[in-house]
């Protein structure tokens, strides 16, 4: 059932891979959205607290050019930039949670 389950994740699923880092970063970016707190780049760069600033910009900066995440201005402060979801990301999130129901009805069967 595992196989299936993975198969239409990937059959729904944006067609751009992911490494690891990237995904829990992103993963962990949508705990925040959901709670609808905003995260400001600066947050964002801390929000995994086992790699660098360094390693964390390069992570945001490639879901940026992905098509994961956009950032958005402060509307009071130009220099303040919030990271926030697009249609891509939230198309992952639908399909990933598509594949989770798949494998509750498999365990509830």
């Amino acid at each position: 059932m595992s196989k299936a389950i993975f198969q239409h994740y990937l059959a729904t699923a944006p067609a751009i891979a992911l490494d690891a880092v990237s995904q829990r970063m992103l993963h962990t970016l949508a705990r925040q959205w959901a709670s609808k707190k905003p995260i400001t780049v600066l947050k964002a760069m801390a929000i995994l607290p086992e790699i660098s600033t360094t390693t964390a910009h390069r992570r945001l900066t490639a879901l940026r050019e992905l098509g994961y995440i956009d950032l958005e201005p402060d509307a009071k402060d130009n220099r303040v930039k919030y990271v926030v979801p697009t249609k891509v990301a939230n198309k992952h999130f639908e399909a990933l949670g598509a594949a989770m129901k798949i494998a509750v009805q498999g365990v509830a069967a």
